[in-house]
């Protein structure tokens, strides 16, 4: 098969392919090399954020519920590295984002960062604490809203 033909999300490693699977070498049709890939560097900070996210609020749960957490959290890792490094799948050309596209990034940060201090305030003040970790999953969520409109990438659309 013919890279420009190869459909989003088959392996890289291929009959022919670079010794270093790609790994170091661009890609096909633009597709930059693995470890500079901006959509796996994207990746790669939501798994560590989800991580951080299942160590930070598991342990009022319990030991046997924060084991179990954590136990499929890095196995989630770990799955996620495996199939963005070790064995990469193709993510498609890389398309420099626009000008908007970034002010929306830089705006949805800012805008998650005030939201979850407001809402942790409100919450704590309301003698709600407890909740904070359901409001940063909601604002984090909510981001992709935007991210599907401004980047336009599959992976927020669903496409």
């Amino acid at each position: 098969m013919v890279d420009a033909e190869r459909p989003r999300g088959q392996p890289l490693l291929r009959r022919g392919a670079p010794a270093d699977g790609g790994v170091l070498t661009p890609g096909p049709e633009g597709e930059p090399p693995v470890l500079v890939d901006p959509l796996r560097w994207g990746a790669l900070i939501g798994v560590a954020g989800g991580l951080v996210f299942v160590l930070s609020y598991s342990p009022p749960f319990g030991t046997g519920v924060r084991v179990a957490a954590v136990a499929v959290a890095v196995v989630l890792a770990v799955l996620a590295l495996l199939a963005l490094y070790v064995r990469p799948t193709a993510l498609g050309t890389f398309r420099e984002p626009s000008r908007r596209a970034l002010l929306v990034y830089g705006g949805c940060v800012v805008g998650e960062l005030v939201l979850i201090a407001a809402g942790s305030r409100l919450l704590a003040g309301l003698g709600h604490a407890e909740l904070r970790p359901a409001l940063i999953a909601g604002v984090v969520g909510l981001h992709f809203v935007p991210f599907a409109w401004a980047f336009g990438e599959r992976m927020f659309t669903w496409r």
